[in-house]
């Protein structure tokens, strides 16, 4: 496929695949030559021109047939070094399309691959020097079905190799250790099942041999007395206040969303991004984005209660903007603070770039439960399990 130079595609690109004909590829070897032959032609032309106009002064009929016969010859010579400058521009151009196109992948953690196809059409000479010059690039032909299958080994291969993910919470807590889930049951929670961050959790802890205990908010004070020796509680951000007066301060305490804000993002530039909230007044411009497109109900999160709170921090009525699924802003810097969600609809490559651009125009972000932990007064201890502090 061929990727387009838009911000949007960039955000939602886990893997780029970029097709190059190799009949597009430029050699300096070529613009050279052509530059030397064009230059002598002229100036032959130029000399001829002379002296026939000084020898055939008598003669005007001579002349004027020498004359026009030079004005041709200078002007096929003039289009013929039009012609090879012209081709040779456009093919240093799609040699600059492509170079220009791997520095905004690599500036936005996107692993990617370059095919040149089309390489039956030229010599093996030819395929040799764009091999040196494009060293990781893989060749194919349509007429050559080992070339398309080799194509699809090297794809697979390094989206094998993209596919590793570090762990949620696996690195956090140790073999055989116990671990609280709490998950509020609100007008928010989907009936008959659980949310797609808590079945990640799950997973992990069974994946790295943690004992994980699902419990609400309300019976949570009795699963601490049932159980000894817990390792980490992890609620949801909107039980934050509640279950941090629960929790004892020996047990460390933390949010699904912390934990994604690690997994999927950068916790560090999410915990100095609130200090932001200090900052903000009634002139401040605030947005809010969030991954998915859930319906909106009057205990939402995102649109009702962190502005809800917001505004009680800062003790004004601040400007909001909503932004869900991938239509995030290109005019990111009209904002003082963008506050992200967990994102456990979007992966890592996606929610980086955002941050990526967010560092880039200077605008502070965050997300719901680093903002949600600081807004409580508990951010320092729900950092604890990842040895930071604010």
């Amino acid at each position: 496929m061929r990727i387009q130079r838009t911000l949007k595609m960039l955000q939602r690109t886990d893997f780029a695949v970029y097709v190059m004909d190799i009949n597009d590829i430029g050699t300096d070897t070529n613009n050279d030559t052509d530059a030397s032959t064009d230059t002598n032609t002229s100036a032959n032309t130029n000399t001829n021109n002379n002296a026939n106009t000084n020898n055939n002064t008598n003669t005007n009929t001579n002349t004027n047939t020498n004359t026009n016969t030079n004005a041709n010859t200078n002007a096929n010579a003039n289009a013929n070094t039009n012609t090879n400058t012209n081709t040779d521009t456009d093919s240093k151009n799609d040699d600059n399309d492509y170079l220009e196109m791997a520095k905004l992948f690599k500036k936005y953690n996107i692993p990617h691959m370059l095919v040149i196809n089309k390489i039956d059409t030229v010599s093996q000479e030819q395929v040799k020097e764009a091999a040196k010059k494009f060293k990781d690039a893989v060749f194919v032909s349509t007429k050559d079905w080992q070339s398309i299958l080799a194509l699809k080994d090297e794809l697979i291969k390094r989206l094998s190799e993209d596919e590793k993910e570090p762990p949620i919470v696996g690195d956090l807590i140790p073999y055989n250790g116990k671990v609280i889930l709490v998950v509020p049951v609100d007008s928010e929670a989907p009936k008959g099942r659980i949310i797609l961050p808590q079945v990640q959790v799950i997973r992990d802890c069974l994946d790295h041999g943690i004992k994980s205990y699902v419990v609400r908010d309300t019976e949570l004070e009795s699963a601490l007395s049932d159980l000894r020796d817990i390792d980490l509680v992890i609620t949801d951000s909107q039980a934050f206040k509640k279950v941090s007066e629960t929790v004892p301060e020996t047990i460390k305490l933390t949010s699904f969303s912390i934990l994604f804000a690690r997994y999927k993002g950068d916790l560090e530039t999410f915990v100095k991004g609130v200090s932001k909230v200090d900052e903000l007044n009634e002139n401040s411009k605030v947005l809010i984005a969030e991954s998915c497109t859930h319906n909106q109900s009057h205990e939402d999160i995102g649109r009702v209660k962190i502005p809800r709170l917001l505004n009680k921090h800062v003790g004004k009525e601040l400007r909001y903007d909503f932004k869900m699924g991938h239509d995030f802003p290109e005019n990111i810097e009209d904002y003082d603070l963008i506050i992200h969600c967990g994102a456990c609809m979007m992966n890592k490559k996606s929610l980086q770039t955002r941050i990526d651009l967010c560092m880039e125009k200077g605008v502070s972000i965050t997300n719901y439960g680093v903002l949600l932990a600081y807004l409580t007064g508990i951010l320092d201890r729900s950092l604890e399990i990842f040895n930071l502090n604010y």
